[in-house]
């Protein structure tokens, strides 16, 4: 088996971990560097994305200058996980270190994708082809897919009016950077991002809802560590949309990120008709008050389900860095 292979299993291992996943940080990709306060988007983007394999980043433009140099190779098109190297030991299929002009469309369980660009020229369907379009995408009904040091450039493109830069359910994305799509990062159930930086959503449609994170209706998901922005010049909704239009979310994590709206809300927690989120823990997280809706109260329609939980959050002036303690107030079921 590869080297790097044993490095992304146990990657896969921490992430796997859930709230226990602490323990496996600090080694040498871990993104250690960066802080959880305004004006820091050029130094997460610094620590993610593309590698060598040996913990250094290397960036998008480099890469598209001269892919050879940095051991990488140039697809283009819509790129299947059938065409993956397959691993005989552990029968996981992976693709490491390529340049793809496209997308990709995830059609097995057990993937591995590890230190690739994405420059999205069209939108992917994977899996059953029930979840919102994307630059890398396996469905709803597949499992186990992890992504590792991956950039996804939405690209503003004019062929779809809605669609994210990664998508499906059942995936974990680590140091992922994701922009300029109306959607960041579309978690369905099972998802885990960490240590992943999202921002500069763009959509075609001046009323398309656009959101860093887009959770609708998921159960199982896991938010921690990021740095999140609503940076948009279109119709900005939230940092972070956990919303319940199709189904109720439950059993969800967020900890220790940062948010902030812009025109949008940082957090936006919206139930449906009749719905509402259970089992939703908020803690540690640093919201910006540059937040469109709600100014210092940075987000919208808190769930007060007795299931759930916020501590430790802390709003911060992003003229003044100055915090001060904050809790989400309850506002009922607003619908959406």
């Amino acid at each position: 088996m590869k080297p790097w292979l044993k490095a992304v299993l146990a990657a896969v291992s921490c992430l796997a971990l859930l709230a226990g996943a602490s323990a496996c940080r600090g080694g040498a990709d871990y993104v250690q560097d960066v802080t959880l306060q305004p004006n820091q988007l050029a130094s997460w983007i610094a620590e993610t994305g593309p590698s060598d394999g040996n913990g250094n980043e290397i960036p998008a433009a480099a890469i598209r200058a001269n892919p050879a140099a940095y051991g990488y190779v140039h697809l283009d098109g819509h790129i299947s996980s059938s065409s993956f190297t397959l691993d005989p030991q552990y029968g996981i299929r992976y693709l490491q270190k390529a340049w793809i002009t496209g997308c990709i469309e995830v059609d097995h369980s057990g993937v591995i994708i590890v230190d690739v660009l994405i420059d999205m020229t069209d939108v992917c369907h994977g899996g059953d082809e029930t979840v919102l379009a994307s630059g890398i995408n396996n469905g709803s009904n597949l499992t186990n897919l992890t992504i590792i040091d991956v950039e996804v450039n939405g690209n503003r493109n004019t062929y779809h009016a809605d669609y994210s830069a990664f998508g499906g359910s059942h995936y974990s994305c680590l140091r992922c950077h994701g922009y300029d799509a109306p959607k960041i990062f579309q978690t369905g159930d099972g998802t885990t991002i960490e240590d992943s930086v999202g921002h500069s959503q763009y959509s075609l449609s001046p009323v398309m809802h656009t959101e860093t994170i887009y959770a609708d209706g998921a159960d199982d998901t896991v938010i921690r560590h990021n740095y999140l922005q609503a940076d948009t010049t279109s119709a900005p909704t939230a940092a972070l949309g956990l919303l319940g239009t199709w189904e109720e979310p439950s059993n969800v994590l967020i900890e220790d990120n940062y948010f902030e709206g812009f025109d949008g809300a940082g957090v936006m927690f919206s139930g449906g008709a009749g719905r509402n989120h259970t089992n939703t823990v908020f803690r540690n997280n640093v919201i910006s008050n540059n937040n469109g809706w709600g100014g210092t109260t940075p987000t919208k329609f808190w769930m007060c389900d007795p299931t759930n939980s916020a501590s430790g959050n802390v709003i911060v002036d992003n003229a003044t860095l100055t915090v001060s303690s904050w809790t989400p107030i309850c506002q009922g079921q607003p619908g959406w």
